[in-house]
């Protein structure tokens, strides 16, 4: 494998270049605090959606075992898969083909469509998956049998349900609602909601209603209940911020900043939180270079702090799209020739 190192002159926008073997299953213990901040380029093309057990990741339409990529096998006829995710026991789910929800354990000869699903979006460690029905609603599978669907809140029952976001090892899911056009035709109102474990009635978390006013989302939720996502403005260059949302849900979520020297000028979002809550990644796009996105890690208190990318670039291009308990985080990041590669940085939880 490589794997570039952040070496003590990382301030001076050095990388140190390391490289050595690492067998199928094995793994750095990322939970040794003696471990160095680290990023590691897996084979092939892609970018890392998803981390599982002694070395499995996964992304879109593939898998990998240590650095090895290898191809999630569809059905005849198939012409893509979209990963959402792969919980710590390996199981992946996704959408075939924008029709079809399906999970997946590497090395099966066949992926397994869910029944009734025209979307997956997420995998909780208990197997629970989360998606959209043929029917359009909010359904939650396990063992491929469609075990529930999801009420509308109380006074949305003219919404429909557009995004199946996420469901925790408790049993709660977020996700997302659209209501119909307004008289003028856009935007059409979408809420953030939460569906709680217990069954009790869901809970609307935020709203989007008019082009100037901002626009918050959820990405995805912690066993605790914690909610991350973004605020960024709908039409207006001013900047965005990633956001927090705690129970009981009172109120606007929570702004985070980020640490002295880091970028947030330009939109800015969560896009993970581990089960524990132990660490969350996010990307912020820099105004000053449209498209240079620069990934960032945050665990729980405090700013949101840089993590480091490929060395060579005036303009950092990665994003961090999947982060778990052992303090890594998958994604993408691009070399000094441009060429994108997907990744899995190690020790990514910022320390003090």
């Amino acid at each position: 494998m490589k794997r570039y190192g952040l070496s003590a002159a990382l301030g001076a926008g050095l990388l140190a270049l390391l490289s050595a073997n690492v067998s199928a299953g094995a793994e750095p213990a990322d939970g040794n605090s003696r471990c160095r901040p680290s990023l590691q380029i897996l084979d092939g093309a892609g970018t890392v959606r998803g981390l599982g057990p002694r070395g499995l990741a996964a992304g879109d339409g593939v898998y990998w075992r240590g650095t090895q990529q290898h191809r999630i096998p569809l059905p005849a006829e198939s012409e893509r898969a979209v990963t959402a995710g792969m919980n710590k026991y390996g199981l992946i789910v996704g959408t075939i083909d924008g029709r079809h929800g399906f999970t997946y354990r590497p090395g099966a000869t066949a992926v397994k469509l869910l029944p009734g699903a025209k979307s997956a979006g997420a995998v909780n460690d208990i197997g629970h998956v989360v998606g959209l029905t043929d029917d359009g609603d909010l359904g939650v599978w396990r063992h491929a049998r469609l075990l529930r669907t999801l009420p509308l809140p109380e006074g949305y029952e003219d919404f429909a349900a557009h995004r199946a976001v996420d469901i925790n090892n408790r049993g709660s899911v977020i996700g997302t609602i659209l209501g119909p056009p307004p008289a003028n035709g856009w935007p059409r109102p979408t809420h953030e909601v939460l569906w709680p474990a217990d069954g009790s009635s869901p809970v609307p978390l935020a709203d989007r209603l008019a082009p100037e006013e901002t626009t918050p989302w959820t990405e995805a939720i912690s066993d605790s209940g914690r909610i991350v996502g973004g605020q960024n403005p709908n039409l207006q260059p001013q900047p965005g911020r990633p956001v927090v949302f705690d129970p009981p849900y009172a109120g606007w979520p929570t702004l985070l900043e980020a640490e002295e020297g880091f970028p947030l000028d330009g939109p800015a979002s969560m896009t993970d939180i581990s089960p524990g809550g132990a660490l969350a990644v996010g990307n912020a796009d820099e105004f000053t270079a449209v498209g240079s996105w620069r990934p960032f890690a945050w665990n729980g208190s405090g700013p949101v702090r840089a993590l480091p990318v490929l060395p060579g670039q005036t303009w950092p291009q990665a994003r961090a799209e999947v982060a778990d308990d052992r303090g890594r985080a998958g994604g993408s990041a691009t070399d000094a020739e441009g060429v994108s590669h997907p990744v899995i940085w190690h020790c990514a939880v910022p320390q003090g």
